[in-house]
């Protein structure tokens, strides 16, 4: 595996961790995209190659 695909691993199980903690905070129904993307942790921008797959969340 390369640099990039190591990025967008790394990149994705934030992406999961940030929805998991706020689905167990705010609970499932209650939890927005929004919300997971305007995090701290995401720099602006930086969630635009996950939004086609918000299925996962």
């Amino acid at each position: 595996m390369g640099k990039v695909d190591d990025n967008k691993k790394q990149k994705m199980n934030t992406l999961l961790q940030t929805a998991f903690d706020l689905f167990t905070g705010k609970g499932f129904a209650k939890t927005t995209v929004s919300d997971i993307v305007n995090q701290p942790v995401w720099q602006r921008g930086g969630h635009s190659i996950f939004i086609s797959k918000t299925s996962m969340i």
